[in-house]
């Protein structure tokens, strides 16, 4: 075989090898010619191990028409694992030693995705996994239904492999035939300082696109390239991916921001009400009053504040009545943390009965989820912020996702939340023709509380569905913790106002169907953001 690209190797494999035969194994052991030129290109024989095995294990899966019971188990040729690791790094070795020269003739310094991947991909940045398809006696099968049965928890593994690890990450890489379409309409641009926003963020779209068949997406270091496939452009104020710096710039980038902000965060800030809980809150930690005696007063402020400030103070109002009074060092789950902790801060803020708007813990499908057909867990939100129709819930205005403490390092499934909560939130104005829908994703932390970052999602142009941080907090686990909670009231209140003036209404269909964009759905993504994985890749994203 000469010349072929990555797809043409497993097939040419895959044909001329009978199915019983298959192992990866053989297959590095056939191609090595091939994959020195071929993507991803890495210094770390673990990373193109896990690579070139994934891509193996599915294109299997894809080619063979057999039945379960016709996969038979079949050895490697290395009895040890050990021996079997130490094999696959010499040919790995081998591969990377005879690449070095070719790929630095063909690396172009000018060529924007050469220099882009070689940035992305680094022997620090990439993520290790203990994983079980580097034990020999696994028959194909078996390691398929490996990667299948792997969760967000580590698996177990004996001691012959626990000093194994291999990279094997879901990729974004299987989507050839996806159309991004022409440039945005004329009349449907950003511009800034009469610089073209919309045909920057074409430009990006396409980079990423040419990067995901070039190399792949990985996650934890794409998220932004990840979302841009499905038209949505995420915005995090100083925590763009490189490939978004090259773009756009940095300076622009700081701006777009600060645009988007003023259009979806516009309201004035009273200091005079919050300045008067402190001292309450101040009087109940030295016990001067008591709990009951501390709602009381804070009921008697409420009475002439604005419909926010109101909000807010019912939310300190349910932190007194729930939280203890110090903070306790046992972990807590999911479930205790969304109904003891989150919901009575969030509740207050996002929903109200008179305006027949609910924040629901149901980890029920999102309505909008049933237009794309998901399935499993990619159609259910931790939160969903909805509205009634009638007796029934009707659209949706928002959704939240939830990690516990023992997730906080956990980047991969901190990016698979994030990625999720943009599909939903876009997903809910392609499926309502909402104006704007919010999202929240939660992190615990082991010392500063629940941190809570929330975003904004709206279709802002042809094509551009922009996700904007608009602020953060962390939620108090205690009444030792209330005071420093009170700093970011003003954050609170921001956020409050721009739900209720954004996320409350819907735009007219005709306006709004031109400038929509159909989501990412390969399966990979669909897997994406229907699984979780362990993963610690470097990220230029803040939790």
């Amino acid at each position: 075989m000469e010349n072929l690209s990555d797809e043409n190797i497993f097939i040419e494999y895959f044909k001329n090898t009978s199915s019983e035969h298959w192992s990866y194994w053989d297959f590095l052991l056939t191609n090595q010619a091939e994959i020195i030129t071929s993507p991803p290109f890495s210094d770390q024989w673990t990373g193109l191990d896990g690579a070139w095995q994934r891509r193996f294990f599915c294109k299997a899966r894809e080619m063979s028409q057999l039945e379960d019971s016709n996969w038979k188990s079949r050895k490697s040729d290395a009895s040890d694992p050990k021996n079997f690791s130490l094999e696959k790094r010499s040919v790995f070795n081998e591969l990377k030693t005879n690449a070095d020269g070719e790929k630095k003739s063909q690396m172009d310094d000018n060529d924007l995705f050469s220099r882009h991947n070689k940035e992305e991909i680094t022997p620090n940045s990439s993520p290790t996994r203990k994983y079980s398809t580097c034990l020999p006696q696994l028959s194909l099968h078996s390691s398929l239904q490996k990667i299948e049965d792997i969760s967000g928890d580590e698996a177990d593994f004996d001691s012959a492999t626990s000093s194994i690890q291999v990279n094997c990450p879901i990729i974004i890489n299987d989507i050839v035939e996806l159309q991004l379409g022409s440039l945005p309409c004329e009349n449907s641009r950003w511009f800034i300082n009469n610089l073209d926003i919309s045909k920057k963020w074409h430009i990006f779209k396409e980079e990423s696109l040419k990067l995901a068949n070039d190399s792949g997406l990985f996650l934890e270091s794409h998220v932004q390239q990840i979302l841009s496939l499905s038209h949505i452009f995420l915005l995090k104020p100083k925590q763009h991916c490189p490939l978004m710096v090259k773009i756009f710039g940095a300076e622009l980038l700081n701006m777009m921001h600060k645009d988007v902000m003023q259009r979806l965060t516009k309201c004035k800030i009273e200091f005079e009400v919050f300045l008067k809980i402190t001292p309450i809150i101040k009087c109940l930690q030295r016990e001067e009053i008591t709990r009951k005696n501390a709602v009381l007063k804070l009921r008697m402020l409420a009475i002439d504040c604005a419909y926010g400030e109101c909000a807010i103070l019912q939310a300190i109002e349910n932190i007194i009545q729930r939280v203890p009074a110090m903070t306790l060092k046992s972990p807590i789950g999911e479930v205790e943390l969304c109904t003891t902790y989150i919901d009575p801060v969030l509740s207050p803020i996002f929903g109200d009965p008179d305006r027949d708007v609910f924040l629901r813990w149901s980890n029920k499908e999102a309505p909008e989820s049933k237009n794309r057909k998901l399935t499993g867990r990619a159609k259910q939100p931790d939160a969903i912020i909805s509205v009634t129709n009638q007796l029934s819930w009707g659209s949706s205005r928002g959704h939240g996702e939830v990690k516990v403490q023992g997730k906080m390092n956990n980047l991969y499934s901190l990016c698979t939340d994030l990625v999720r909560v943009a599909v939903f939130n876009k997903d809910a104005i392609d499926f309502f023709n909402m104006n704007c829908i919010l999202g929240f994703q939660v992190v615990g932390k082991s010392l500063i509380g629940q941190h809570i970052t929330f975003y904004l999602t709206t279709l802002l142009y042809d094509g551009m569905y922009v996700m904007v941080e608009v602020g953060h907090l962390n939620v108090p686990m205690s009444l030792e913790e209330l005071p420093a909670f009170l700093t970011s009231l003003d954050t609170l209140l921001v956020v409050s106002n721009a739900f209720w003036n954004n996320c409350a209404m819907s735009r007219p269909a005709a306006e709004m169907e031109p400038k929509k964009r159909s989501t990412l759905a390969t399966p990979n993504f669909k897997e994406l953001v229907a699984k979780s994985r362990d993963r610690h890749r470097s990220c230029e994203l803040r939790f």
